[in-house]
């Protein structure tokens, strides 16, 4: 399992867990989707093997697919000082109110809809439900959690720390995620239009030739509403619109490519500035040092 984990100087210490249920079934006997042991299904035995295995942060993206494929559902919970706030069947992009959720009975599959101005947690996650980033935020104040040891976060944030390149490539590439399914259809699409092209051409040609059904209707009657004589419209004047420059007639053409990467460069920019922004808060929560204060100056009019 690991942890995320923020101490905020108001409400505490902030936990994100991600991990299995057989891992929650260990820590907490409330868990609703703890698996049942042996023991508990009559036999003699109780098993203690996992019914997982994690691929490491240093793992290929065969080896992660590969095991995403065989391992169990991954589960989340949200914790505020110990105290359990929400849980989830699943790990995704979104956001989740520190406030605690109604029913922690059932796991919801899909994260509320929060109130950006009040305090809530930022959960940037992967497709093979990897968390990437976590960020407390209300407003415009964003503080990033300490990711946790080994973790595959722990890695993509070094690696930007080293790299000024993926500190930008990084964003970029999840901004592309989000809006790059209109580049993968402008690219795809023509290949994919030829292939089914290809795969009809070994079909022959069937002309199917429906029935044909002559049914005379009888005839509707006719009605004849009365139109009011409108006086002639006043004529509008003529104005010459000025023909578009060149560029931007490219860029009206292309859209569906252009504004992906732009979606992603300004990903990557707020990326970025939220990492400026979460060490300054980081900082003014650990205090700025204050400054040495000036020795008094004798007085000279003071009588010894």
């Amino acid at each position: 399992m690991e942890t995320w984990s923020l101490n905020h100087p108001e409400l505490g210490l902030i936990e994100v867990e991600r991990g299995y249920d057989s891992e929650f079934a260990q820590l907490y006997p409330d868990w609703p989707q703890k698996n049942k042991t042996k023991a508990e299904s009559g036999a003699k035995q109780e098993t203690t093997e996992p019914d997982f295995i994690e691929a490491g942060p240093d793992a290929k993206l065969p080896e992660r697919i590969k095991r995403f494929a065989s391992n169990p559902s991954v589960r989340l919970q949200l914790k505020v000082n110990g105290e359990v706030r929400a849980r989830y069947a699943t790990v995704s992009t979104g956001r989740i109110a520190l406030e605690k959720a109604a029913d922690l009975g059932t796991l919801a599959s899909t994260y509320a809809l929060v109130n950006r101005n009040k305090p809530h947690v930022y959960i940037q996650a992967s497709v093979l439900n990897d968390i990437l980033n976590v960020e407390y935020r209300q407003g415009s104040q964003v503080v990033e959690f300490a990711a946790p040891p080994g973790s595959r976060g722990e890695k993509r944030r070094k690696e930007m720390e080293d790299s000024g390149f993926k500190r930008v490539a990084y964003p970029l590439v999840a901004g592309l995620g989000k809006g790059g399914w209109a580049l993968a259809v402008v690219i795809l699409g023509p290949l994919l239009g030829r292939l089914i092209e290809w795969i009809l051409s070994f079909f022959p040609d069937w002309n199917l030739r429906l029935p044909s059904f002559d049914i005379n209707f009888p005839a509707l009657p006719q009605i004849h509403l009365p139109v009011p004589d409108w006086p002639p419209l006043p004529s509008l004047p003529h104005f010459d619109i000025p023909q578009l420059p060149e560029w931007v007639l490219f860029l009206l053409d292309y859209s569906k490519i252009w504004v992906p990467i732009l979606i992603g460069l300004v990903i990557g920019i707020l990326a970025i500035r939220n990492h400026r922004k979460s060490e300054q808060e980081k900082a003014k929560w650990r205090g700025a040092p204050s400054a040495p204060k000036a020795a008094p100056t004798a007085d000279p009019d003071a009588k010894d």
